[in-house]
């Protein structure tokens, strides 16, 4: 999916019960999501549904069986007190320049971060990113991946029957510093205003509709 002239990577959507919820994609989409793995370093697990174009949807919860990690956990997962979606990313061909644009707008943001994973098929996942934080809750900026280095993407293996319809975003007040990032990264997208900051994102699958 092109957004504002990027390409999204994928939505992240943390929970806390992790089997309930590839229940209700499950149930809902009828479509259950791919257990994907571990990261070791920040305490979570994930499982993945495909969205076509090289997207996915990652359900993200806390790895109970991770004894060695402290501290807090990334993506907002801490703070949640139901399933939503807390992240998102986009892909990009060259991280440096976000990179320099998050460095002036979002210096906490900017973090340059490599990562490697082997997959159960014994291919190598590995991705540059700009690293995303602890806090807040839902952050409406992307941070961003670069797979150019990468064997594969998430994505390749699994089978495409879910899309994505539509992706929004919305704050509870102007925030200047979250609407400068937006410029120098995207055209054309808009911050609605709302009750609540928050990511939204209509995805189609065989059995219909959700927004979530």
């Amino acid at each position: 999916m092109n957004i504002g002239g990027r390409a999204l990577d994928h939505i992240v959507y943390c929970t806390n019960n992790f089997n309930e919820s590839l229940n209700f994609f499950e149930r809902s989409l009828g479509v259950r999501p791919s257990i994907g793995g571990r990261h070791l370093k920040m305490g979570t697990k994930n499982a993945i549904l495909n969205l076509g174009q090289a997207s996915y949807l990652e359900i993200l919860a806390v790895d109970e069986n991770n004894d060695k990690h402290t501290g807090p956990h990334w993506m907002g997962i801490d703070l949640i007190k139901k399933p939503k979606i807390t992240r998102w990313a986009i892909k990009s061909n060259n991280i440096q320049s976000d990179q320099e644009i998050l460095k002036k707008h979002r210096p906490e943001l900017a973090t340059l971060f490599d990562g490697e994973r082997l997959t159960k098929a014994g291919t190598i996942l590995k991705w540059k990113m700009l690293l995303p934080q602890a806090t807040p809750e839902v952050e409406l900026v992307p941070f961003v991946l670069d797979w150019s280095s990468s064997e594969a993407h998430p994505t390749d293996k699994l089978i495409e029957n879910c899309s994505i319809e539509s992706i929004g975003f919305s704050e509870i007040e102007f925030e200047e510093k979250t609407n400068h990032c937006f410029q120098a990264m995207f055209e054309g997208i808009k911050i609605s205003s709302s009750k609540r900051r928050q990511i939204t994102a209509k995805i189609k699958g065989p059995k219909g509709f959700i927004t979530i």
